[in-house]
């Protein structure tokens, strides 16, 4: 399997920590997070996609980090790493299915989970494991 390269995986992370704190997502939105995961959109497009929904934090004066690109090399040093990377695997295959609003959000969840360093292997197999019912 063909997976998305590390910087744009950084920057659909940092996307997707944007829209956490977002009520809606909009539907452009869902197709640039479809594309980054086929390989299809380009750091620029989602970095430029996250400096819209955000676009406070490039001047904040007391940056909280919340939606900064996460240090995939500091990740991939983790022993969760491995995990996190079928994980992927199983999004990209997911999303170039149908998808409906539960399933969405469960890739953002995913990805969401995959750009943290906190995560236990126990809940990145509670994800794997939702994305096979």
């Amino acid at each position: 399997m063909s997976r998305i390269d590390i910087g744009t995986l950084s920057s659909l992370i940092a996307l997707i920590r944007a829209l956490d704190s977002h009520s809606s997502v909009d539907t452009d939105i869902k197709n640039i997070v479809i594309r980054a995961l086929s390989g299809e959109s380009s750091c620029s497009e989602l970095k430029g996609q996250k400096l819209a929904l955000a676009p406070g934090c490039t001047s904040c004066k007391t940056p909280c980090g919340r939606t900064e690109e996460p240090d995939i090399t500091y990740l991939a040093s983790l022993p969760n790493w491995e995990m996190k990377m079928k994980l992927l695997d199983r999004i990209t295959e997911v999303a170039t299915s149908r998808l409906d609003d539960n399933k969405l959000e469960l890739i953002y969840k995913a990805i969401f989970n995959i750009g943290e360093s906190w995560v236990s292997e126990e809940t990145i197999s509670e994800l794997l494991n939702s994305f096979e019912r």
